[in-house]
């Protein structure tokens, strides 16, 4: 309930302003741009992060300055700025380690994996992907994503459970099986072509 979200936050801000709480005024405005970013509002959710950052500023809260280039960092992926999302998600994952704030590190690896991915740079998102708590199962989504589907459905047990040997093995199993049935008794020369595309 994105609007009223909106009312809420609006509503603390302004009690926050006549307390003067520098504080709590950098977290709504980083909550707002959250809303505003998941409403698809990028200009108002840039707006409000840039005030997060100001208040922020002031209050020197390493905390909530991770938060603030997680949330930046989001949103400049979420407009396809992948260049600007990386260099944000780099501050808060290392301020995340500093804090020793091993749940907002792996989510920002994640995300960090996700906009390296984005711009081709595979090694990298691997490298990102490595640091996180959900490695295989993250690992699998990053590296699978674009392979057929009968290799992804083979693979994927084995791979999850980190027997790749395994894993290997299933999908070379699957693949004879499907190239079996492609050059069944039916007629002869009929699935050559079938048997090329999946090879």
């Amino acid at each position: 309930e994105y609007q009223a979200a909106i009312a809420e936050y609006k509503t603390a801000r302004r009690i926050d302003m006549r307390m003067g709480n520098e504080r709590g005024l950098t977290r709504c405005y980083r909550k707002l741009g959250r809303v505003y970013r998941l409403r698809g509002e990028w200009i108002r959710a840039e707006e409000s992060l840039d005030q997060a950052q100001e208040y922020g500023q002031n209050i020197q809260d390493p905390r909530e300055q991770a938060l603030y280039w997680l949330e930046f960092g989001t949103l400049k992926a979420a407009v396809n700025d992948h260049q600007a999302a990386i260099h944000h998600y780099r501050l808060a994952a290392k301020s995340f380690e500093d804090l020793s704030d091993q749940p907002n590190q792996s989510t920002t690896y994640q995300r960090l994996a996700t906009s390296y991915q984005a711009q081709g740079h595979i090694e990298e998102a691997l490298n990102c992907m490595r640091e996180t708590v959900q490695g295989h199962a993250n690992l699998w989504s990053l590296m699978v994503r674009d392979l057929h589907p009968l290799v992804a459905q083979a693979a994927e047990p084995g791979f999850l459970d980190g027997h790749y040997a395994a894993a290997a093995l299933q999908t070379y199993v699957a693949l004879e099986q499907k190239i079996r049935e492609a050059a069944g008794d039916a007629a002869e020369n009929k699935e050559y072509e079938r048997i090329s595309d999946l090879l």
